[in-house]
């Protein structure tokens, strides 16, 4: 099958909050399933950053999406721009690759000190979770990811 783009279904719609003291957000994705038919090169929109905040952290929480005793899955996290801007990086978070998705699991991606550094959103961004291997026994569990973001302002 070709690969698909599917978005979590209250990606647009979904109610962001921004408190009017401090810098603190989170914008959390709420739960996300994918289906049982994966393939390479699908990418599952999963949460949308508006413009204005810094990323320092994001976190995945998963249940087992390859249910097979020997699971094939495979997974990069990025982002991709809602408009035209700015340029797509499909493994900011994580590299092409990560098993993250094989077995119920929290991963952090914490990038504030590494080498891509926080990341500053200037234009609304979504974040998106691209398969680069397919299930072997595919499951329906679910997928949330969860940004920690420092609110900045649009410049």
């Amino acid at each position: 099958m070709p690969a698909i783009t599917v978005s979590a279904s209250d990606l647009t719609t979904r109610s962001r909050h921004v408190g009017q003291y401090g810098e603190a957000t989170i914008f959390d994705s709420g739960r996300f399933l994918p289906g049982v038919n994966n393939n390479v090169g699908d990418i599952w929109k999963i949460l949308r950053i508006p413009a204005g905040v810094e990323i320092s952290a994001l976190q995945i929480v998963n249940g087992d999406l390859d249910s097979n005793g020997a699971p094939l899955l495979a997974c990069k996290v990025g982002y991709t721009p809602v408009g035209t801007l700015p340029a797509a990086s499909d493994a900011y978070f994580i590299a092409t690759g990560s098993t993250i998705l094989r077995a119920p699991a929290v991963t952090w991606a914490d990038f504030a000190s590494g080498a891509n550094g926080p990341l500053r959103v200037d234009l609304d961004i979504d974040l998106i979770l691209t398969l680069t291997a397919a299930a072997a026994t595919a499951a329906n569990a679910a997928v949330r990811l969860i940004a920690f973001c420092r609110n900045l302002g649009v410049k």
